[in-house]
C-alpha cells in the first residue's frame, strides 16, 4: 500500500461534498457564459469576462479553506514544501510533453476528419479589455492553477488515492478534471495533461510542481491566443 494512502483517507461523504462543489462550479460557468451571450455591448462583456473565470474558482477556494479548517484537508497531505531544481525542470519539461501531445492529437483528428473532437481556438480577446486584462492575466495564470491544483491534486487525487490504487486515482481525478472544463474538443488533451500532472505530483510530493506546469500551460495558451 502507498504511504500516501495511509496519510489521507477521507470519508466518501466528504468526497461527495467535493464532487457537489465541482458541479456547482460547472453550473456557474454555464450560467455566466449564458449571461454573457445576452450582452451585445462588447465593452460590457469585457468587464464581465473575469467573473466567468474567478467566481467559479471561488467555490473551490471556499471548499479547500473549509476542508483545512475542519481537518479534512491538511497541509501535510497537500504538501507545500519548496520544489527542488529537478522538480522545477521536470514541470517545465512536462509542459513540452503536453503540447507535443496536443499537436499530434490535432493532426490525428484532422486526418480522421472528426470535427467534434477538434480543439476549438481560444478567442484572441480572452483577457478582455481595459484594466480587466491584468485581472484576467493574474486569474488565468496564477489564481486558477493554484486553486485547481489544490482541489484536483491536493484533495481529489489524494482522496481517490486513499480509496483506490494509484492508476485508478489518476484516471478518475483526470477524467473529472477534463469533464469539468466543459469542452469535447479539449477533453482528450486535458485528460492526458491531467494524467501527466497527477503523476508528477505523486512523484514530486509537492503541490508546487503541478502548479508550475499548470501556470505555464495557461500562460502559453494566452500568449498563443493573443498572437493569433
Amino acid at each position: 500500500m502507498d504511504t500516501q494512502r495511509l496519510k489521507y483517507n477521507p470519508s466518501y461523504k466528504y468526497i461527495s461534498v467535493g464532487i457537489f462543489v465541482l458541479l456547482a462550479v460547472y453550473l456557474n460557468i454555464l450560467l455566466l457564459k449564458y449571461v454573457l451571450t445576452l450582452y451585445a455591448n462588447v465593452s460590457v462583456v469585457a468587464y464581465l469576462v473575469p467573473w466567468t473565470i474567478a467566481l467559479p474558482q471561488f467555490f473551490l477556494g471556499v471548499f479547500i479553506f473549509a476542508g483545512i479548517k475542519t481537518g479534512h484537508i491538511t497541509s501535510k497531505t497537500i504538501n507545500f514544501r519548496k520544489p527542488t531544481y529537478i522538480q522545477i525542470v521536470s514541470s517545465i519539461f512536462l509542459l513540452g510533453v503536453n503540447f507535443i501531445f496536443i499537436y499530434l492529437y490535432v493532426i490525428f483528428i484532422a486526418t480522421l476528419g472528426i470535427s467534434i473532437f477538434m480543439p476549438t481556438l481560444v478567442p484572441s480577446d480572452i483577457l478582455g479589455d481595459g484594466f480587466v486584462v491584468y485581472i484576467n492575466l493574474i486569474t488565468i495564470c496564477f489564481l486558477v492553477p493554484i486553486l485547481e491544483e489544490l482541489f484536483f491534486r491536493g484533495f481529489l487525487f489524494n482522496a481517490f488515492l486513499g480509496k483506490f490504487r494509484l492508476i485508478y486515482a489518476i484516471f478518475l481525478s483526470s477524467g473529472i478534471f477534463a469533464i469539468m472544463h466543459g469542452s469535447i474538443g479539449f477533453f482528450v488533451p486535458l485528460f492526458f495533461s491531467s494524467i501527466m500532472i497527477s503523476f508528477l505530483y505523486y512523484k514530486a510530493k509537492t503541490i508546487w510542481a503541478p502548479v508550475i506546469t499548470h501556470s505555464l500551460q495557461n500562460l502559453f495558451v494566452v500568449l498563443v491566443a493573443l498572437a493569433a
